[in-house]
This record gives structure tokens, sequence and C-alpha cells, in this order.
């Protein structure tokens, strides 16, 4: 019998749950949230270190971590955007989200090609890009698995065959526990600031005009500004300003009638202020 895949489609949602904690009481709130929703597949299953409770839709386990008891709990797929607020809720004491993956899944655009994308990526990025090809099913990644951000950009077949095209953003700790702030946040804030978030590095990609065109369509009213904790500055920014900026001004200048003179001019406006700061730094004023 095949299985049955479904999944929502034009809306961002988490799509992987990786927390982990010391406090023994969240081994019992997390199997709660998950035994609510989740028919029990395994007792005593085992997944790495760790050993515990299989469920249809996610894994609760106990391990040892540095001599101390650890407790992860792991959800994929649609059902981790279904659990994530209960567990949220639920999560008590020292607690610590590891991974959290967000996706936006779109119908497959006609002009999709995975190589021409991965091509326009290596010109554009100075990150990590892998095509791995599958007969149509083909996927780009972005970044690095070592690092704390990963773009899987991927064709999606449904049961009924159906093609749909995936954004998917892998966020991991690393040394500044993003995953963790980025959670935590969206507890606090709610759904907008696991959009915005989502948008905010899709931009930073400076994909072709064409995906750009049909992904503005899911912006709109759904992103809220950023809170401080899980914004990007320094070099990141700068990448920002060099892809997206750069490109929107250039996009404004040569599509507005009449409006590149006056580009032109505010730009020359914006190099001379940034040069009398600089010659007043360098003369001590």
């Amino acid at each position: 019998m095949s299985k049955h895949i479904t999944f929502n489609k034009n809306v961002i949602e988490c799509d992987w749950i990786t927390v982990g904690s010391f406090d023994e009481r969240n081994r019992r709130r997390w199997e709660t949230v998950l035994s609510s929703e989740f028919a029990i597949n395994q007792y005593e299953a085992k997944q790495q270190m760790y050993v515990g409770t299989r469920y249809t839709g996610g894994f609760v386990g106990q391990g040892e971590q540095r001599g101390l008891v650890h407790t992860i709990c792991k959800v994929t797929g649609a059902n981790a955007n279904k659990v994530l607020y209960r567990i949220l809720r639920a999560s008590a004491g020292n607690y610590r989200f590891t991974r959290m993956d967000i996706q936006l899944t779109i119908d497959l655009p006609e002009f999709h090609s995975a190589r021409k994308l991965a091509d326009h990526l290596k010109s554009s990025q100075n990150l990590s890009i892998r095509l791995i090809e599958n007969g149509g099913m083909d996927t780009v990644y972005v970044g690095s698995r070592q690092s704390a951000r990963m773009w899987r950009i991927y064709v999606k077949e449904d049961s009924e065959k159906n093609l749909y095209l995936r954004f998917e953003l892998e966020v991991k700790n690393g040394k500044d526990n993003l995953a963790d702030r980025l959670a935590l946040n969206i507890k606090k804030n709610g759904h907008r600031i696991m959009a915005s978030y989502f948008f905010n590095h899709l931009d930073r990609l400076n994909l072709p005009e064409a995906y750009t065109a049909i992904l503005s369509d899911f912006r709109t009213g759904g992103t809220a500004p950023l809170p401080k904790e899980v914004r990007d500055t320094g070099g990141k920014t700068w990448r920002w300003l060099d892809g997206v900026v750069k490109n929107s001004i250039i996009k404004y200048a040569s599509e507005s009638h009449g409006r590149a003179e006056y580009v032109i001019n505010w730009l020359i406006e914006i190099i001379d202020t940034i040069s009398r700061g600089m010659k007043n730094e360098q003369s001590g004023n």
C-alpha cells in the first residue's frame, strides 16, 4: 500500500523540531503533547544515544550527556508545525531548541530549472552551492551542513503525482544558539516572526526575478519586524545591502520612467554624505 503524502502549500510552516532538556519533567510533558496527536509506533525505540517512545509523528527519549540524564524531542514534517506551539508552551525549566526548519511549498513553476537556479546562485553567492539531480526531483543546497543556516530548494511530489517547489530553511544552534533564540521569539511573538525570519534570509539568496515575483504574493500581512535577538549585523548586513537593496534600486531606476536621473543624483548625495563623514573622522572634527 503506497504512503499517502499530503502537506500544506502557500503557507510558511515549521517542518522540523529538535529540542532537548536536562529537566526530567520535560519527558512527561513532551510525551503528553505527542501522545495526544499521534499514535505510538514503538516503545523502547532507539535513536542514536537515546531510548524512548517513537510516535507516528515524532520521538521522545532519554540518554546520558556529561553524566546527566538528557531528554530529546524530535518531530518532523507537517507534524512539527502541528505541535510546535504546544511544545513551546509545555516545555519547563532549562530546555533548548537545537534545530528548527521552516518551509514554504508552492506549485511548481513552469520555468523552474534546478540547474539554471544553481548556476544563478553560484554567480551571486559566496556560499556553498550544491545541485543534486534526480530525474526532475532535483535539489539545490545553499550553504553547508556545518553552518547555522542551510537552504534546500527542491521539487516535491504528493500522492496524486502533483509537483511542487519547496523552499526550506534549516536553522541550527551553532555558537550563537540561533535555533533556540528563534524558537523563543516565535513563542513570544507568534507566527509572523517565523515568516519574517524566513523571508529575511530568502531575500539574501538574490533569487532570479521570476521566483521573487511569485514569492512576493506570500508576504502580505504575514511578517513583522525581527527582534534584535534574531537579526544579523556586520558582514551579513552588507550582503543584504549588496544583494537585495542594490538590485531593488537598479530595478526601480530602470523600470520607472523618468526616475533614473533622480536615483543617480540621490546616490551621488549619499556618496557625498559618506565622504564628508570620512573626512571629518580623519580630521578629528
